[in-house]
């Protein structure tokens, strides 16, 4: 018997014996990656640092496959794929911080961004060699599959902050982020989202401090905005299908509607609350009213069968979200003895506010 000493086949060809699926396929697969990190401190003069680090990963990955001539499949099919991903990130910023007179303290961050993400995968595979001895893709008569793929993603960024506390009293918050996205068509790439938060410590306010069982008492707002660019990396400058032929050669159609129009989607939250701690805060309460716009959302949206595609992306309609959070504490001690209690709650309201498109 030709096959003996060899696993049977299985029932059939879809659902062979495992040991016989290994006995004639060879499958070798190999991943390597690379992760190197670096940063850099330097401290101009006291208070004035400058930072920066950048970042790089690699990851490629190389597999081969071969099946040898069997009872249930004579093809000797083989297959080569390769991915190589690349990241890269590069950031730089700047910072100061000073205290003034002992009540005054500022400190300030300018900082400048880049993230580049880069993606390449080949296959292709052919059948009908003519040995058993010779794996490589040059071996088959038949080349029955190649394809490839090639994506690039960008994202530039400047961002800010400034904090200023007046005898930890009185706080302030300012930020900014400049935003761009290589996924978006020119002239809409940016975004810019700034915030604002403030706080006063009012159980500092020397009006206060006659009224003992109030522990801490901070009064807090902030309000700023967002920007969220979760699209395809093409979905702006639409996609195009090549797996299709006219005439008996080579086609390109369109399968997806371009957008150039496409922007940020654009989160605004408002955000208002205070701690409030009792009896040396054993009591503790921490309450918060929050208000989230979503608008000009990124949406896949239904096209007339007329058009004939099926959808385009598109910037459409408005969300809110509001409601409460609050946490109740009790925290205390009976000699060596600890214990607390937790209440914690969350009520939200999510409403359509808007339905309305961009026209496209």
């Amino acid at each position: 018997n030709e096959w003996y000493g060899t696993p049977t086949p299985g029932p059939n060809s879809s659902s062979p014996n495992p040991s016989f699926y290994s006995y004639f396929n060879d499958n070798n697969q190999r991943t390597n990656r690379l992760g190197l990190v670096g940063s850099l401190d330097w401290e101009v003069l006291k208070g004035w640092h400058a930072v920066g680090t950048a970042s790089l990963f690699t990851q490629n990955s190389h597999g081969d496959t071969f099946m040898r001539a069997n009872p249930m499949n004579g093809t000797r099919k083989a297959t080569t794929n390769m991915t190589d991903e690349q990241r890269k990130k590069l950031e730089f910023y700047t910072s100061y911080t000073r205290t003034f007179a002992d009540k005054h303290s500022i400190s300030a961050m300018v900082g400048y961004s880049y993230q580049q993400y880069l993606y390449k995968y080949v296959y292709a595979a052919t059948t009908g060699h003519s040995s058993d001895k010779i794996p490589t893709l040059n071996g088959g008569s038949v080349y029955s599959d190649a394809t490839s793929t090639k994506q690039e993603d960008v994202n530039i960024g400047y961002f800010g902050r400034l904090n200023y506390d007046y005898l930890k009293r009185y706080m302030l918050t300012a930020t900014f982020r400049e935003d761009g996205s290589s996924r978006f068509a020119k002239g809409n790439q940016w975004g810019f989202f700034p915030g604002l938060s403030v706080g006063w410590v009012m159980s500092d306010e020397p009006f206060m401090q006659n009224i003992g069982f109030i522990s801490n008492l901070k009064w807090r707002g902030s309000y700023g905005q967002t920007g969220n660019n979760s699209i395809g990396y093409y979905d702006a400058l639409g996609l195009y299908a090549i797996t299709t032929s006219y005439d008996q050669s080579a086609a390109t159609v369109s399968s997806a509607m371009p957008n150039k129009a496409l922007e940020w989607e654009t989160s605004t939250q408002l955000d208002l609350g205070f701690d409030l701690g009792l009896f040396n805060n054993r009591f503790s309460l921490e309450f918060d009213y929050y208000r989230r716009d979503t608008k000009e959302m990124l949406v896949n949206v239904d096209v007339p069968a007329s058009v004939g595609l099926a959808s385009v992306e598109t910037n459409v309609g408005s969300v809110r979200n509001s409601g409460l959070d609050f946490t109740v504490k009790w925290e205390d001690s009976f000699k060596d003895f600890r214990y607390g209690i937790r209440l914690t709650g969350t009520t939200i309201k999510n409403e359509v506010t808007n339905l309305g498109g961009k026209r496209i």
